[in-house]
């Protein structure tokens, strides 16, 4: 039980393992810092110096900077150059670059952008370029303000930033009419430094995320400028802002209200899941000393094989095929025999019909046997090689017939009783809430929640849960799975001792079925003293003499045979101060110039 548990966890942590992430959008590629000095000039130009540091993650043959020109001027006096120790080394542009060449850029694009490509190979290292240019007439003057509306950053962006700066050189001191905005992330932050510098920063910026300042400043400040509009703007501005900031401070709280109301549903959810599954587990909770009511006799049942493997492990497996074969043979039902080699190092073994499937054999037995000499062999007789070349050449009809002696094996175990409904049922019922409380719980985590953790876990372990109800063994079931559990426990433990006479289980039924159940080869190996005392080993018509065979090594004749002619289907199995005068970012805007992002190439 302590076994089921543990693998409980373990597979509710691989299902949330599994759940969705965020990732960057290369996944080799990051900035860690985006440093923007530039200046306003009169003229409603803006002079732009970016040093940005790039984390190389794997090969790159450089980096490109896309820049757009929308609600500009254009651009002109681009220069590159790489920062290495204290030393600025320049780029050369070229109209023909290639990858693998180095400190060399090329311009690319139109009028309504341009993208910046900068040769520069690099693997798994960190690297500082400036990029310095000037955008043309970006600032516009209106007949009663001046405006800066510009995207530092565009939602085109790609690369995920560490931390984002913008310094904003004003042509004049700033004054009362010099009013500051920022749009973008709401963990940005926007201040005025200094005499004439308005300072914007943020950090952890995700790719696909915008940066825009929107500054409003007396017309003197740009008496040059050639960007003129013939209308009065500031006021119809300043509303635009203030209802941006109200709309901010409406949804903060709404989303706020959303996010306590989902904690509480949340803790709700969880809590009924947590009942549920405690319901669940008590009413399945097996008696502490079931195992000693059941059990009338401390040997297992002589159940097959291919049933005891299900029974314990749920799977049916190559080693079931070896050991039915084997178990068959036991029983008088067929007789095995060396046919000689017929491939390099594979030898053809041949299985006769001694005895015709009768009442006595499971249905999956009399399956097994009706199947390969029936169907594929001559009636009473098969080989190895036979039934190799069935496999190959009727594939699809082997795999249905392999998977319905399976489904055999399974309904045999079902009618013996060692698996119960009341599992089931409580399985469907588990399985179904688990799935509707995690999609509530992801959507509460949607809307910020972070209480949705609770139910989410307890969904996962839930779904975990059910899945095994599914499969649970009734206590006659768990009865002998114990029994089995004990067998091989002392199979392993008198290995030691195999001069004496230990078996407390019957010999026939220890060896066969402590090959199903996955018992080492070696172990199995050195009963061979006391099986000498009771068969002769060295018969080739006995079960024995090829059980020892199989037992010595994976790779013996036998073992290999088998396994090559079933080997095709059994392998598969922010706030501030007075309006306009800093504080933190405000959602929404976008109808800044500029824009553009970065990446690798």
């Amino acid at each position: 039980m302590k076994k089921r548990y543990i693998l409980m966890l373990f597979l509710a942590l691989i299902v949330f393992s599994s759940l969705p992430l965020e990732a960057s959008a290369d996944g080799d590629l990051a900035v860690n810092r985006w440093l923007v000095e530039s200046k306003l000039l009169e003229n409603g130009d803006l002079y732009v110096e970016e040093d940005i540091t790039y984390n190389f993650s794997g090969e790159f043959n450089g980096i490109y900077r896309e820049i757009s020109l929308k609600g500009t001027g254009g651009i002109e006096n681009t220069q590159i150059s790489e920062i290495i120790g204290e030393k600025e080394v320049a780029y050369t542009k070229t109209k023909n670059g290639e990858n693998g060449d180095k400190k060399i850029f090329e311009i690319l694009g139109g009028e309504n952008g341009k993208v910046i490509k900068i040769y520069c190979p690099s693997e798994d290292e960190e690297k500082t370029f400036r990029i310095k240019y000037t955008i043309k007439d970006v600032a516009i003057l209106y007949n009663d303000t001046g405006e800066l509306y510009y995207k530092f950053l565009g939602a085109e962006n790609s690369t995920p930033i560490d931390y984002f700066s913008v310094n904003i050189k004003l042509p004049q001191n700033i004054n009362d009419k010099v009013k500051i905005f920022a749009h973008g992330p709401l963990n940005g932050n926007i201040d005025f430094v200094g005499k004439d510098i308005v300072h914007m920063e943020v950090e952890n910026v995700p790719s696909n995320t915008f940066i825009e300042s929107r500054i409003l400043f007396p017309t003197n400040f740009i008496p040059n400028s050639h960007n003129l509009i013939n209308k009065n703007s500031y006021n119809e501005i300043i509303n635009a802002e203030k209802k941006l900031q109200k709309d901010i401070i409406a949804e903060n709280a709404k989303r706020k209200n959303r996010e306590n109301t989902f904690n509480y549903i949340s803790i709700i959810l969880g809590g009924i899941n947590t009942i549920l599954l405690a319901l669940a587990m008590t009413s399945l909770r097996r008696e502490v000393n079931i195992y000693e009511k059941v059990k009338s006799s401390p040997i297992p049942d002589d159940c097959t094989p291919a049933v005891a493997s299900y029974l314990f492990s749920y799977s049916v497996n190559s080693n079931s095929i070896i050991a039915t074969v084997l178990d068959l043979s036991r029983k008088g039902y067929l007789q095995i025999e060396d046919g000689g080699k017929y491939k390099k190092k594979i030898n053809n073994i041949i299985i006769t019909k001694t005895k015709n499937e009768d009442g006595n054999l499971l249905a999956h037995e009399r399956y097994f046997m009706n199947w390969i000499f029936d169907h594929i062999g001559t009636g009473d007789k098969v080989e190895t090689r036979q039934i190799e070349d069935y496999a190959q050449k009727y594939y699809g009809d082997f795999w249905k017939e392999y998977r319905q002696w399976t489904t055999k094996v399974k309904e045999d175990a079902i009618d013996k009783n060692y698996f119960d409904d009341k599992g089931k049922t409580w399985g469907i019922f588990t399985l179904i809430l688990s799935i509707v409380f995690m999609t509530l719980a992801i959507v509460s985590l949607t809307f910020g929640s972070s209480y949705g953790l609770f139910p989410l876990f307890v969904s996962i372990f839930g779904i975990v849960y059910s899945t095994i109800l599914f499969f649970r063994r009734s206590d006659l079931g768990y009865s002998e799975y114990k029994k089995w559990e004990a067998f091989m426990k002392y199979m392993k433990e008198n290995r030691s001792d195999l001069d004496k006479d230990i078996f407390e289980y019957p010999l026939d039924i220890s060896l066969i079925y402590a090959l199903v159940l996955g018992i080492d080869r070696k172990i199995l190996n050195k009963y061979k003293i006391q099986a000498q005392s009771c068969y002769d080993i060295n018969n080739t018509n006995s079960w024995i003499y090829w059980y020892f065979l199989t037992s010595s090594s994976r790779n013996n004749t036998f073992d290999q045979s088998i396994n090559r002619a079933f080997g095709i289907v059994s392998s598969s199995t922010g706030s501030g101060g007075n309006f306009g005068s800093g504080g933190g970012f405000s959602g929404g805007g976008g109808g800044g110039a500029g824009g553009g992002g970065t990446g690798g190439f």
